[in-house]
C-alpha cells in the first residue's frame, strides 16, 4: 500500500508542478497581450509577459521541489531515528 501511496504523491506532485509552470507563463502572456491591446505595441509587451511568467513559474517550481526534498530529508531521518531506537530495545532485552 505504501508503494501506491507514493506513486499517488508524486504523480499529485508532478501535475501541481505542471500546473503551477503552465498557469504562470499563460497569465504573464495574458497580461502582457492586455498591454498591447491598450498601447497597440504587438506582440513586444506579450513576449515580455510569457519570460516574466516562464521566469515565475520556474522559481515557483524550484521552491516547491525544495520544500518537497526538505520534507523527504525529515521524513527518512525520523524513520531511521524511529528504526534505530526499535533496535536499541531489541538488543537490550
Amino acid at each position: 500500500m505504501d508503494e501506491n501511496n507514493d506513486f499517488r504523491r508524486g504523480l499529485s506532485l508532478a501535475l501541481r508542478l505542471g500546473t503551477e509552470m503552465m498557469v504562470s507563463t499563460f497569465v504573464g502572456g495574458s497580461m502582457g497581450y492586455a498591454i498591447d491591446w491598450y498601447f497597440q505595441t504587438r506582440p513586444w509587451f506579450m513576449v515580455f509577459g510569457i519570460l516574466l511568467g516562464g521566469a515565475a513559474g520556474i522559481m515557483t517550481v524550484y521552491r516547491i521541489a525544495m520544500m518537497n526534498q526538505n520534507d523527504a530529508a525529515e521524513q527518512d531521518a525520523a524513520q531511521k531515528n524511529k528504526s534505530d531506537s526499535i533496535n536499541d530495545d531489541q538488543q537490550e532485552k
